[in-house]
C-alpha cells in the first residue's frame, strides 16, 4: 500500500502547490490589470466554471499575447496534458498492485484514458485547428464519457475509486475546453 500512497501523495502535493501558485499568480495578475488578464477574464466568463478557467489560463505562460482562438487551443492542450499525466499515473498504479480485481479496473481506466481522453483531446485540438468546432466538442464529450467510464469500472468492481478526484479534475479541464470552443464558435 505504501507504493501506491507515495505517488498519490506526490500528486496531491503537486496539485496543492499548483493551486497555491495559481492563487498567487491570480492575485498578481489582478494587480497588473493587463490586457491579457482582461481578455482571459472575458473569455472565461463564457464558461460554466469561470474561476477554474481563469486559474488554468492565467497561470499558463503561453497565454501572454494570445487571442480568443489561441486561448481556446491552450485549454484543449491543457486538458490533453492532464489526461496524459493521469494515464501515466494509472499505469503506475496498475503495475504496482497485486490485487487482480484492482489491476483489471486500472487496466480498463488506462484504456479509457488512452483512447478516450488522450486521443480524444488530441483529435479535438486537430479538429479545432481545422475550424471543425462541432467535431472538436464531440471529441471532448467522448473524453468526458471516458472519465465517467473509469468511475463506473470502480463501481462495478466494488472497489474504492482511487481516481475519483483526478477524474473530476480532468473532467473540469474538458468541460472548460468545450465551453470555450462553443463560445468561440458563437463569436465567429
Amino acid at each position: 500500500m505504501a507504493a501506491v500512497s507515495l505517488p498519490l501523495l506526490l500528486l496531491l502535493t503537486s496539485s496543492f502547490l499548483l493551486f497555491s501558485f495559481t492563487l498567487t499568480v491570480s492575485i498578481s495578475a489582478d494587480n497588473e490589470n493587463s490586457t491579457d488578464v482582461q481578455l482571459i477574464r472575458d473569455v472565461c466568463k463564457k464558461t460554466t466554471d469561470p474561476d477554474f478557467c481563469f486559474a488554468l489560463l492565467s497561470t499558463n505562460p503561453n497565454s501572454k499575447g494570445k487571442d480568443f482562438h489561441d486561448l481556446t487551443a491552450l485549454s484543449i492542450n491543457s486538458a490533453n496534458e492532464r489526461g496524459v499525466a493521469v494515464r501515466a499515473y494509472i499505469g503506475y498504479l496498475g503495475n504496482n498492485t497485486g490485487e487482480p480485481v484492482m489491476k483489471g479496473i486500472l487496466e480498463e481506466c488506462y484504456g479509457d484514458y488512452d483512447d478516450g481522453v488522450v486521443k480524444g483531446t488530441a483529435g479535438a485540438l486537430d479538429a479545432f485547428a481545422e475550424s471543425e468546432y462541432g467535431s472538436a466538442v464531440l471529441r471532448l464529450s467522448g473524453s468526458v464519457s471516458a472519465t465517467l467510464d473509469c468511475d463506473k469500472a470502480f463501481e462495478s468492481g466494488s472497489r474504492e475509486n482511487v481516481l475519483k478526484d483526478l477524474n473530476g479534475t480532468v473532467m473540469r479541464y474538458l468541460i472548460v475546453a468545450g465551453d470555450l470552443i462553443n463560445a468561440f464558435r458563437k463569436n465567429k
